[in-house]
């Protein structure tokens, strides 16, 4: 099909119909053209990037052969970009011998995206899905929901045979980018008679138009087959009659060329192709172009068939002899060419296999490389099942127990459990054993499994030949199954610091095995993990310190991670602008070495630093590109507790606290573990009381809060919840609740953080002031509270204390009442926070002071610039949507008022309703310095 395009004018207006609109509309379209081979899906993508006339088209494909093979699909286009990458990052991610802190595919999908970015591409067209390897595919999932969470246009167009994989595909896109975004399906049909008529005319001048009617009719109306019978005619319709008849004639050299690239099953380069034939560059030129002039060939920079029909024909007339032998052969000089690359190596075994031989020394190399983690759980699958066949029962083992291994990397805990019982139940060594039964405790771990992960532990600890790291991984494990799934914090912690002891006293020496510096390290994290339990809060920063050394003998990824919890040391210290310092400088460097998951990590703790020091505007900045790395690359941090809120408490803060409330309580409806799942209710109560709204509300949260913190038995996590649910239940003057919360916090009588304690003596002050004590000097302790938050970097806190100034205040010192609202709203206004600087006006209305300017006199202007800035906020309110409830419950103002400023705005603009109101409003939009939102990221 070399000639003109025909037919198929409907199919290219909906692609370019999806393309301006994706533009356009800045959104994220899928269209699917699905049809059985030979429809001409292939020739469609051609003519609809050919129509575009320029560059903002990407594009990859998938071929049988290598449909397991990683990445093997996107190839051509990571080759492309990564040429032209102007820092080389992507480059050397794609270097099996670079250093580059351990890689895995998704630092290969961020580094494409950053560079996608970049170009800013139209569309993505992926041709044959059905034979793209999975990694590719997750590839281009990765690609959609990265434009679909940075607003980018980006148009994706596959093409694919009818396949159960198509129909997954839509299916998983449809849950990534949501109901709003489902895919268009087009089923190509046969082209119609007078579009097949026109076809073979443009294909043989001179037809006669009854053959060419015809022709079609045999063709069944498919593009591929009118175009090999009107180029075959005098043949029968049969494709192994029309190939046999195009090979019939050709030379030695070119049917030599035609079965390797068939056997092959991709496109090649033409080097490539000479090192598979052993041919100098002319010899493989003469019989490319004898090939292509015999319509079985096209060379559009790489060497392919002209269909895969063409390669199915050609596979199917080689001798199985020859077929292998052709196998053996490719896998032997691709071999040399993969060096270090799994993707490579993974494509080598498949050869090995269908030569007739399973490789375990290659699936060995595949499943310990450095890019190993690319070929991911199917990978790992298809070569365990393999092994399966060897008769080599010590060879059997140790390709499962690499594959095991890279199964735990991976993070496929089940597939982990699974292949290290395999070989903890096949091996006969000791020490083998001892280390498949610790791989399968700790994936019982993960899974949440306790009685088999204690289970596992016992029997790999009861070996009697045992590697000395695991004793100290053992102690690492042990203690987080006590810490996390038994809830047993003290016991957590006293086998944690055995496992550090014993790592110290294995890593004195030099030349220590990378096994014991990693065993080392995770003891520190896990007694890291057990400080912050039990608020041992030296130990804390101690244990980060001392990570942070173990780290540097490790690798990069590691040291991020320890210099991320010496931020969190920090943090617990309150020591918060310290720690926002090295939560910045961590996250550089985790967006620079593309190491997004942790990237993630530290930029939902830095965003919750910035809230707490009140640097609002920054907060969203990061809090924003870290949700959307998040939407891209998942959120897989273990630490998470009110990082989580982060966004959450940025919205209620700075636009609609309702709505921000109602997003909270259903984003924890669905948390499973009650350490995390406590903070969602603690979150809502404590701002319903601050707001000093939705009483039983709030009470009821506050007591479930507790309820839960009693179920993770965690004696951090309880007396957090203690000492924040005094102030929802004082507020409420539920003083016997707060006294009890109180009670309980200083009863557990250890050490605990410096922001938990000034957290202590401010709930006993509310409780003091709710129980009208006159013991206290309210203006003294209230002003000494919001000195010790300022000087901690506690900004937040001391911007509350202000308004509980104001608040507690009011009754007994009026003017000190006033000062101390008027403070909080001057904070307010500095960093943005519009909530509390209404509640701080609202504060100074009920004390009869004057909060809000006045705007341009009545008939100053006919249009909105007549309207005050109350007026304004009210009417843009009016015209979202609200009721004057609404609006009253949001600005914290009366209803009467609500109402007064309503009629005043349709005084002033000569209007009559609502409707009227919302339409003017809607027209001009919000104003140009309206904040209400959320600030540009």
């Amino acid at each position: 099909m070399g000639e003109g395009f025909v037919g198929r004018a409907d199919e290219l207006a909906a692609i370019a119909a999806l393309l301006e609109s994706c533009r356009r509309e800045k959104r994220v379209g899928v269209l699917l053209l699905i049809g059985e081979p030979g429809i001409g899906k292939s020739r469609l993508l051609d003519e609809a990037e050919r129509a575009q006339r320029n560059d903002a088209i990407v594009r990859f494909a998938g071929y049988e052969p290598e449909a397991a093979v990683p990445l093997a699909a996107a190839a051509p286009l990571l080759r492309r970009l990564a040429a032209a990458s102007e820092d080389r990052t992507l480059l050397g991610l794609l270097d099996p011998a670079a250093e580059t802190g351990g890689l895995d595919a998704i630092r290969i999908f961020e580094s494409v995206h950053r560079r996608l970015a970049r170009m800013q591409p139209m569309a993505l067209f992926v041709d044959d899905l059905q034979w793209v390897d999975p990694v590719s595919v997750a590839l281009c999932h990765y690609l959609v929901r990265a434009a679909e969470s940075s607003t980018r246009g980006l148009a994706l167009i596959v093409a694919s045979r009818p396949s159960p994989v198509v129909d997954r595909f839509a299916t998983s896109l449809a849950s990534a980018l949501g109901d709003g975004t489902g895919a268009r399906t087009l089923h190509l049909s046969p082209l119609d008679r007078a579009a097949g008529v026109r076809f073979v005319e443009s294909r043989s001048e001179g037809i006669d138009r009854r053959e060419a009617v015809d022709l079609w009719e045999r063709a069944g109306g498919s593009p591929f087959w009118l175009d090999v019978l009107t180029q075959a005619r005098g043949h029968a319709g049969d494709v192994g009659e029309v190939v046999a008849a195009r090979v019939q004639g050709l030379t030695a050299d070119a049917t030599a060329l035609l079965t390797t690239l068939a056997i092959l099953g991709r496109p090649s380069d033409p080097m490539e192709l000479e090192r598979l034939l052993e041919w100098p560059p002319e010899r493989r030129a003469t019989a490319t172009d004898e090939l292509v002039l015999r319509g079985l060939c096209v060379i559009d920079g790489r060497v392919r068939l002209a269909h895969d029909l063409i390669r199915s024909v050609v596979v199917a007339r080689t001798e199985p002899t020859n077929r292998r032998r052709l196998h053996a052969h490719i896998a032997t000089v691709l071999e040399r060419d993969a060096a270090g690359d799994a993707a490579g190596l993974l494509a080598v075994l498949e050869h090995r296999a269908a030569a007739g031989s399973f490789d375990a020394d290659l699936a060995l190399r595949v499943l310990q490389s450095p890019q190993r983690r690319l070929i991911g759980s199917d990978g790992v699958r298809r070569i365990s099942a393999s092994a399966r066949e060897l008769d080599d029962r010590a060879m059997r083992t140790r390709v499962d127990q690499a594959a095991a291994a890279l199964a735990e990397e991976l993070g496929d805990q089940e597939l982990a459990l699974d292949r290290w019982s395999a070989v903890a139940r096949a091996t006969t060594d000791q020490g083998t054993a001892a280390r498949a039964e610790f791989g399968a405790a700790l994936a019982a771990y993960h899974l949440g499994r306790q009685d088999a992960s204690r289970r596992w532990l016992v029997a790999s600890r009861a070996r009697t030949h045992r590697p000395p790291d695991l004793d100290i991984a053992s102690d690492a494990l042990e203690a987080r199954i006590l810490l996390w799934l038994e809830h047993r914090t003290d016991e957590g912690r006293t086998v944690a610091l055995r496992g550090v002891e014993r790592g110290r006293q294995a890593t004195l020496g030099a030349d220590v095995a990378i096994e014991l510096r990693a065993a080392h390290l995770d003891a520190l994290i896990a007694a890291w993990e057990a400080a912050i339990q039990s608020e041992h809060v030296d130990e804390v920063l101690a244990l980060a310190d001392e990570a942070l050394e173990a780290s540097r003998a490790m690798g990069l990824r590691e040291e991020i991670e320890a210099r991320a919890m010496i931020g969190m040391a920090l943090e617990y210290a309150a020591d918060q602008r310290e720690a926002a310092q090295i939560y910045r400088q961590v996250l550089d460097d985790a967006w620079r070495a593309v190491l997004p998951v942790e990237a993630v990590d530290v930029g939902y703790r830095l965003a919750a630093v910035l809230v707490d020091i009140l640097e609002l505007d920054d907060a969203h900045r990061v809090g924003t590109e870290t949700e959307r790395l998040a939407a891209r690359a998942g959120d897989q941090g273990r630490v998470r507790d009110r990082t989580r809120l982060v966004t959450y408490q940025l919205a209620m803060m700075t636009s609609d606290w309702q709505a921000a409330v109602d997003a909270v309580l259903a984003a924890g409806a669905d948390e499973p573990d009650p350490h995390y799942r406590l903070r969602y209710h603690l979150a809502a109560a404590v701002w319903l009381a601050r707001l000093g709204v939705r009483g039983d509300e709030a009470l009821d949260h506050a007591r479930e809060a507790l309820r839960l913190a009693a179920e993770a038995g965690c004696i951090a996590c309880a007396r957090d919840t203690d000492v924040e649910v005094v102030e929802v239940f004082a507020r409420f003057d539920r003083l016997v609740d707060a006294r009890d919360a109180l009670a309980r916090w200083d009863a557990v009588g250890r050490p605990s953080w410096v922001e938990s304690e000034w957290q202590r003596r401010r709930a006993g002050i509310l409780v003091a002031a709710a129980d009208g004590s006159e013991a206290i000097d309210l203006t003294a302790a209230l002003t000494s509270l919001r000195d010790e938050a300022d000087g901690q970097g506690l900004v937040l806190d001391a911007l509350w204390t202000e308004l509980d100034t104001g608040r507690l205040l009011a009754t007994r010192d009026r003017a000190g009442a006033a000062a101390g609202y008027r403070r909080a709203a001057e904070r307010a206004d500095a960093a943005g926070a519009r909530t509390l600087r209404r509640l701080a006006d609202q504060g100074l209305r009920a004390l009869g002071e004057r909060t809000w300017k006045r705007g341009p006199a009545a008939g100053a202007d006919d249009g909105l610039d007549a309207l005050s800035d109350r007026e304004r906020e009210v009417a843009e309110l009016v015209a979202s949507g609200a009721s004057n409830p609404e609006i009253a419950a949001r600005l914290f103002l009366s209803r009467k008022t609500v109402e007064h400023h309503v009629s005043n705005a349709l005084a002033k603009l000569g209007l009559h309703s609502r409707t009227e109101l919302a339409t003017i409003v809607g027209r001009h939009g919000p104003r140009p310095d309206d904040t209400d939102g959320a600030p540009p990221p």
